[in-house]
């Protein structure tokens, strides 16, 4: 005579939404966790409809992301548009700049004293002067295995696609994000980085605190490669035909950002004859940075 079950219907039932909750509670914990494991391996610009088309969690800490000016005179803006990303990962930590000499002849050394406006001090980076440039990828490397470092920063001619593919590799490895700073031409042969930006020179807004500055940085920003984004629609060859349309939906319009000094972060803005216009639809007077969103 076979035994009996001596759990009543209800009671099997009770333990079967037992057993139930507990996989939710244990896959909720997971993911979670998974979670904040990626949400600390990635930043964001703070800008709002340009993380948008990021990837999920943002930029990645673990690859290679490439900077571009859209004409090589624009390289200094391009810089401080990098310095406005490095500064958004990290406001502590020590950084390897890597510069090859070419670049030294062409474009001079970074100016020390600017950094503060992003928030930076010379003392966070440690510069290395490459004789010549080919050797640039392996000075990047080697630069990406050192222990303690917050980010490696890479101004010279772009590697090729095998070169990008060892640092995508090894900022994988290492944790360590890779910021490519190139005035060269896109690589024929591709490249392995994650995203890929253009940055090209703008008046900002006038700064009150100093009026016969050049005032607040500023640039048109396009995101041209997002790997699990979206890139921004394609641009024209030049950015300033994109700022005479007097079409509000031409969808060519590139990013237009500012960097605030006081609270070292990027905010987006609009410009409407000689008013600076806030996203929200309000004007303010020229030179009142109040089109800051973010």
């Amino acid at each position: 005579m076979e035994r009996e079950n001596l759990l009543e219907p209800h009671a099997i039932n009770k333990f079967e939404k037992i057993t139930s909750l507990r996989k939710q509670v244990k896959l909720k914990t997971h993911f979670q966790a998974t979670h904040n494991i990626c949400s600390k391996a990635h930043w964001k610009t703070g800008v709002p409809h340009i993380d948008r088309h990021l990837p999920t969690y943002g930029l990645s800490q673990r690859a290679v992301h490439e900077i571009q000016p859209l004409k090589p005179s624009h390289l200094a803006g391009a810089t401080g548009f990098m310095l406005g990303l490095l500064a958004q990962l990290n406001t502590s930590g020590q950084n390897i700049w890597c510069q090859s000499s070419d670049y030294i002849r062409e474009y001079a050394h970074p100016y020390w004293p600017g950094l503060e406006r992003y928030g930076l001090c010379h003392s966070q980076l440690i510069f290395a002067r490459i004789s010549k440039g080919k050797h640039l990828p392996f000075a990047l490397e080697e630069a990406l295995k050192t222990k303690g470092i917050v980010a490696v920063i890479g101004e010279g001619a772009r590697p090729d696609f095998t070169g990008s593919r060892r640092l995508s590799f090894l900022t994988q490895k290492q944790g360590i994000p890779c910021l490519l700073l190139s005035a060269g031409k896109d690589n024929p042969l591709g490249s392995a980085a994650h995203t890929r930006w253009y940055v090209q020179n703008i008046k900002g807004p006038e700064n009150q605190e100093d009026a016969t500055g050049p005032g607040h940085p500023a640039w048109h920003v396009n995101l041209a490669r997002a790997r699990g984004g979206r890139p921004s629609p394609a641009l024209p060859s030049d950015f300033e035909t994109a700022d005479k349309s007097n079409d509000s939906k031409n969808k060519t319009n590139p990013w237009r950002i500012i960097w605030n000094e006081q609270t070292h972060s990027f905010h987006s803005f609009s410009i409407s004859g000689r008013r600076t216009v806030p996203e929200n639809g309000r004007t303010a007077k020229s030179g009142e940075p109040k089109t800051m969103v973010g």
